[in-house]
């Protein structure tokens, strides 16, 4: 393969390319060194030059693909034929298309046209002392030649096992000093769960894999092994769903798998793992561990057999950014580059010795996990949970005593924006406070009356009502609100604001973003154990009504019938849509404007029960961390009232009490 021209091409349905193209970046100067080549930028960013003919508007691209498709999630298997006509008219030919994370629709594409393709991406094996890279290629020939570069199954060995020799010694000093005691993991079969998001779990018909399609072949491996179930998902609640199926499979009690992937890979006990897809069970035969991949890896990696361009091969990331490298794969006939590599000394050894940091400092440091995560290891989540437990103590007095400036009364209703609220007379529930949310601002603007709190958690909506939300809190239209940071974006004087609080500041897992924003970091009961858990907007309102004290919370207007999409909507990438007309007939809520031409929001439940789910979780909350709430639902046509969610009062009912 003789390769003149490199196009740079992550996925266009995407809007979260910064790892990709970071890739991009990270070659673009090794290329040209190494083979004369600019490989230019992906269409996507802004004011620099893409290697894609003149003329190539993504958003027309995006409008070709969004006028084929209603379904509810975007497959990455497919893209509707118009939408890849379009695109390739743009490519030249005798192009390699060079993609990082290629999804199947793209290379199905370059297939079916004939062009050639290389993808980049990090290698499931990450063990070693540092990240591999894995390539692979649609040309047999350029294969081969980055086989030459392959790391060696030896290499792969000795870093398995000086891992596993590191992670054993520290497991048994900790035992040594009886500061823990590891659970005894031997006779166990390990289930490694996934994020439902992954597109390893998505077959090409849309279908989203789970234990169930494995059932038969689960219940096999669990014969005579204790199951248990290791989480990787940031969805709490699809991990209980999945754990809870897993029972059921199994016929037995589903233990949950507390130590981290590699104490489990590195433990000497007779113990196998299995899964659907994750990368541990690539990484496990290199500990010497037996694992089951019930469907097929996201990377799978090139063994000894023959050619397949599905096939990745790993490199060092050392020779992933050489020009030499480069050469020798791409342009072998070309002078050879200057400088081969860059030279091999040691990361900052000469600013370690000199101490002279700068700002390069604020690069190692500023919103990086490792210090954070040292902070906390070392002391310092020790340190938060009594601060915590101070503040909750401290929160837990005014709402006893109603010691509250933000609350009028001791009841509130929150109201959703289903259409069960039609021709409801907002003013009639003057007995209790008010909770109104998103964009139900239009329909309150119409009436002139409005709620005293307002909530809005959808980073979409957020996106689309900023100015509005920011004019009814500075005008005093609401007492209070309750919103998530990407609001301060364009808004950056909301914060520090008494009367704006922001999810980030109460969800464990949203402290790193509080901390590099600015916010205060909040410790509320009512939101405990919302650390990975999902949000929604309707059932987070519900506990932020818990945090303000108020005794009493009626839900009314929360339908949860959704029509997931609208003829009126088309799709704007993942799970993000965007209105193309005002709705004529909206059956989602209670005003038929509600949305409107131009509007964005996402999928209500992309995958899964979604909105349900985050109710079912503050009825088991408010149990189970005692709140002094009492929560009702006000609403027969609700889901809520159809599960039996929370107990059923009637509104008037609720207003007269």
């Amino acid at each position: 393969m003789t390769v003149t021209n490199i196009i740079c091409l992550p996925d266009l349905f995407k809007s979260q390319l910064a790892r990709q193209n970071g890739m991009f970046d990270l070659v673009r100067e090794p290329i040209l060194q190494g083979c004369g080549i600019d490989i230019g930028h992906p269409p996507a960013i802004r004011k620099k030059s893409s290697s894609l003919l003149a003329g190539f508007d993504l958003e027309q691209f995006l409008a070709l693909a969004a006028e084929a498709r209603h379904e509810p999630r975007r497959s990455p298997w497919t893209a509707p034929r118009a939408a890849t006509d379009y695109l390739f008219s743009f490519i030249p030919e005798n192009t390699l298309v060079l993609s990082a994370d290629m999804p199947p629709w793209l290379s199905q594409a370059c297939e079916e046209r004939g062009y050639g393709f290389m993808d980049v991406t990090m290698s499931p094996l990450r063990f070693a002392r540092d990240l591999y890279i894995a390539i692979r290629c649609s040309d047999e020939g350029v294969l081969q030649k980055i086989a030459t570069h392959a790391v060696k199954r030896e290499e792969l060995r000795l870093e398995a096992a000086a891992l596993a020799a590191n992670v054993r010694m520290h497991q048994a000093l900790l035992e040594e000093e009886g500061s823990f005691h590891f659970d005894d993991l031997d006779g166990s079969l390990i289930y490694i769960g996934q994020s439902p998001f992954e597109t390893s779990l998505q077959t090409p018909d849309g279908h989203i894999l789970g234990c169930d399609d494995f059932a038969e072949r689960l219940n096999a491996l669990c014969q005579g092994r204790r199951l248990l179930y290791k989480s990787h998902s940031p969805v709490a609640d699809f991990a209980q769903q999945e754990r809870a199926a897993l029972a059921r499979i199994a016929g037995q009690p589903v233990g949950l798998c507390q130590q981290s992937a590699y104490q489990i890979l590195s433990s000497p006990a007779d113990l196998a793992l299995t899964g659907i897809s994750a990368d541990i069970l690539q990484e496990a035969a290199w500990f010497d561990k037996r694992s089951h991949m019930l469907h097929q890896p996201a990377v799978p990696l090139a063994g000894q057999g023959g050619f397949s361009s599905t096939a990745y091969q790993q490199v060092h990331f050392k020779d992933f950014l050489s020009p030499a490298f480069w050469h020798q794969v791409l342009a072998p006939g070309r002078q050879a580059p200057a400088v081969a590599e860059i030279p091999a000394v040691a990361h900052h050894h000469a600013r370690e010795t000199l101490d002279q940091w700068g700002d390069y400092s604020a690069v190692m440091t500023w919103g990086r996990t490792l210090p954070y995560e040292s902070f906390l290891r070392s002391g310092g989540l020790s340190l938060i949970q009594r601060v915590e437990s101070l503040e909750e103590s401290a929160s837990a007095r005014p709402a006893a005593t109603g010691e509250n400036s933000f609350c009028n009364s001791k009841k509130l209703v929150v109201l959703g924006n289903g259409p069960s609220l039609k021709g409801l007379d907002l003013r009639s529930l003057a007995g209790a406070d008010t909770l109104g949310m998103n964009a139900a601002y239009r329909h309150w603007e119409r009436i002139g009356w409005y709620p005293d709190h307002y909530v809005c958690l959808d980073d979409q909506l957020i996106e689309t009502h900023a100015g509005a939300i920011h004019d009814m809190i500075v005008a005093g239209k609401v007492k209070t609100a309750f919103l998530i940071a990407k609001i301060l974006n364009d808004y950056p004087d909301l914060r520090g604001r008494e009367n704006v609080f922001f999810l980030e500041s109460f969800k464990n897992s949203s402290r790193k973003s509080a901390y590099l924003r600015g916010l205060k970091i909040q410790s509320s009961v009512p939101f405990k154990g919302t650390g990975y858990l999902e949000h929604t907007t309707g059932a987070f309102a519900v506990r932020y009504g818990a945090h303000l004290g108020y005794a009493d919370i009626a839900i009314l207007g929360v339908d949860l019938r959704y029509v997931e999409v609208l003829p009126e909507a088309r799709h704007a990438g993942e799970i993000k849509l965007v209105m193309t007309d005002t709705p004529k007939h909206n059956p989602n809520y209670f005003f038929d404007d509600y949305q409107r031409a131009g509007d964005k929001y996402n999928i209500p439940n992309p995958g899964w029960n979604l909105h349900v789910s985050a109710f079912r979780r503050v009825a088991a909350d408010r149990d189970a961390y005692r709140w002094t709430t009492r929560i009702v639902n006000s609403n027969p046509q609700s889901v809520l009232f159809d599960e039996s969610v929370f107990p059923f009062v009637a509104i008037e009912e609720f207003l007269e009490e």
